[in-house]
This record gives structure tokens, sequence and C-alpha cells, in this order.
């Protein structure tokens, strides 16, 4: 959904600075295209170019929590269970909210219960 609104936007004559996690899909051809892999990246990223924006428009969310502790190798199984520690993720448009910048902030938000009701 970001990749068709961004084109839209591009196709209406916006400049747009595109900022996008992994993806299979190639995203389109933007004034900028950021690529990001953790959240904290994807913040900095939203945020650094927020005042220079008029609009932010965030299509989806990033993961709400990560591993408190990262690790460069495979966890090897034992025979005991593992308890796998998660810390929050920065919530971007919270985040935006509270940084003077662009004037229009849109979010959508993705459920998974209470979908047809809404808010």
């Amino acid at each position: 959904m970001g990749f068709a609104l961004a084109q839209a936007a591009m196709t209406a004559g916006h400049t747009v600075r595109l900022v996008t996690g992994p993806t299979c899909i190639e995203p389109p051809e933007a004034t900028e295209v950021v690529q990001v892999t953790t959240a904290a990246e994807m913040c900095d990223a939203v945020l650094s170019r927020l005042p220079d924006s008029d609009a932010l428009i965030m299509a989806a969310a990033v993961a709400d929590y990560r591993p408190k502790v990262f690790s460069e190798r495979k966890l090897k199984k034992t025979a005991a269970s593992f308890v796998l520690p998660l810390e929050r993720t920065a919530d971007i448009l919270s985040e935006c909210a509270l940084t003077k910048g662009s004037r229009v902030h849109v979010g959508f938000a993705a459920e998974t219960e209470n979908v047809i009701e809404g808010p």
C-alpha cells in the first residue's frame, strides 16, 4: 500500500521521499528512496526528513517489539525452555507528532481484531 501511495503522489506531481523496510517488491522511482532494516533506523530516517516535508503518510507500522538482546550467531537449542525478552520499539507516528515539521500526518493501522468496527 505504501508503494502505491508513493506512486499516486508522484503521478500527482508531488516530490516523494520514500522510507522503506526490507521487501521483495521494487519501490517506485521516488525522488529519494531510503532503505532501512530496523525500527530505529526507520524512526531516524523519518524524523530527520520531517522538518522539510509538507505531509507524512505512513502506510504500515514496524513491529511493536524487538528482541532485547541481539545475537550474531544462531542460538543453539538446549534441553531447557527458552524465553526471549522483548522491548518496545518507538512509535514513529507518535514521535512525529511531537516534532515540529510537516503539517499533515496520516497513519494507517493494520489490526487483527475488531477490523470492521474500527476505533
